[in-house]
C-alpha cells in the first residue's frame, strides 16, 4: 500500500516516539504544525540527496537570453529541478567523469535560473520535485520520515541526541537507497551521490 503524506507524517512521529499522532497536515495540533512547516523542503531535500529513479527526469532545454561570452548557450533551468544529474546531447548520456561543464545562475532580473554550457542542442536529466506521494518507494519513504524525524524533533520538544540519531539513520537510508539504484542501473561513470561516494563501500 502506498503512503501518503499523513502516513510519512506519523512515521515521523513514531521515529520521535510521539504519543500523539496525526489525521490530517492541516489540523490545529503541535505536531501536524510542525509536520506542515517542514514537509516540503524536507522532500526537496532528500530528493537532491540521491539520483533517485522514480524522480529522474529528461528535458530539451530551451534557449533564454544571451549567454555571457565564456559560454555558449544559455538555457532555462527546469522549474522543478531539484539537481541536475547529466546531460544528454542527443545522440548519447554523457557519463558523469565525462559531463558537459555547466554553469547555474540566474538570468540577471532574478526572476529565472539558467544554466550556462557549450552544448547544443542538449538534454537535461535531473531529479525532480517529485510531489507524487504514490510514487514514492519504500527506501525513499523511510529516507524521508527520519529526516522529518529530525527536523519536526526541535520543535516539539526532543533533545539533540533525538536529532542526531534520526539524522544518522536518515544518511544511512539515503546511502543504502542510492547504492541499490546504482546497481540496478548500466553505467559508464561514477554516481553523483555525495552519500554514495562518502559512505557507501
Amino acid at each position: 500500500m502506498a503512503a501518503d503524506q499523513v502516513q510519512i507524517a506519523n512515521l515521523a512521529l513514531s521515529h520521535i516516539r510521539s504519543l500523539k499522532f496525526i489525521e490530517s497536515l492541516d489540523e490545529g495540533s503541535e505536531e501536524a504544525q510542525a509536520c506542515r512547516i517542514h514537509y516540503d523542503d524536507t522532500r526537496d531535500l532528500v530528493l537532491s540527496m540521491a539520483d533517485w529513479p522514480f524522480a529522474r527526469k529528461r528535458q530539451l532545454l530551451a534557449e533564454e537570453g544571451t549567454p555571457p561570452p565564456e559560454w555558449g548557450y544559455q538555457y532555462l533551468l527546469p522549474s522543478d529541478c531539484i539537481r541536475v544529474r547529466a546531460v544528454a546531447d542527443n545522440l548519447r548520456v554523457r557519463s558523469f567523469d565525462a559531463m558537459t561543464k555547466y554553469q547555474i545562475e540566474n538570468d540577471g532580473t532574478g526572476q529565472k535560473r539558467v544554466i550556462l554550457m557549450d552544448l547544443n542542442p542538449a538534454t537535461l536529466i535531473y531529479t525532480m520535485r517529485a510531489k507524487n506521494v504514490v510514487l514514492y518507494p519504500p527506501p525513499f519513504v523511510r529516507a524521508l520520515s527520519w529526516q522529518l524525524a529530525a527536523e519536526i524533533a526541535r520543535p516539539l520538544d526532543r533533545g539533540e541526541s533525538v536529532i542526531t540519531q534520526c539524522l544518522e539513520i536518515a544518511e544511512q537510508l539515503v546511502g543504502r537507497a542510492a547504492a541499490a539504484a546504482y546497481n540496478e542501473n548500466t553505467n559508464d561513470g561514477q554516481p553523483d551521490s555525495d552519500f554514495f561516494t562518502s559512505r557507501v563501500k
